[in-house]
């Protein structure tokens, strides 16, 4: 028998709106559980300059990384690669969670299920690294996909894969 599938501790939803050469970034937080008073709470969020700019920078990063290669392509130890990997989620976390939401999130670390619903498919959340600025006093915090039963879905319409069955 299959246990029922039961609400996330937190949904984050990711509301983008393009303008001319950036991308703005809002987000409602829900706990469909009642785990945390959020009930469809909105937050101004971040705003990305180019977006396709900065979304190359993201993932040249994180080639160079895996490649366990720095900025100048100098090579990294393992311990290099996570203290840089860090370092680029927790400026992910600047750069996506600004003011307020940042210190939302900072509270509601004990969850154990987080649902994020976002407009664009890009920006790897799975890597945010939100991290304590002293607001908490709680020790630092992993990456979204580490810390948290992590899923993220794409909202809104979706096209169906070429091939596939509609």
């Amino acid at each position: 028998m299959i246990a029922p599938l039961l609400p996330a501790d937190l949904e984050i939803r990711v509301i983008t709106e393009a303008g001319d050469d950036s991308l703005t970034l809002e987000y409602e937080l829900h706990s469909p559980n009642g785990r945390f008073e959020l009930s469809h709470v909105s937050f101004p969020g971040g705003r990305l300059r180019r977006p396709e700019v900065w979304q190359e920078r993201i993932f040249k990063t994180l080639r160079k990384l895996h490649r366990r290669r720095d900025s100048r392509d100098a090579a990294l130890s393992r311990e290099e690669v996570r203290t840089a990997l860090a370092a680029l989620g927790e400026d992910l976390s600047d750069e996506l969670y600004p003011g307020e939401i940042q210190r939302t999130l900072q509270e509601v670390r004990q969850a154990e299920t987080v649902l994020l619903f976002s407009d664009e498919p890009w920006i790897p959340w799975e890597i945010v690294k939100p991290y304590d600025d002293g607001v908490c006093g709680e020790q630092e915090g992993g990456f979204l996909a580490s810390q948290f039963q992590f899923t993220r879905w794409l909202a809104g319409e979706t096209t169906p894969a070429p091939g596939r069955p509609t």
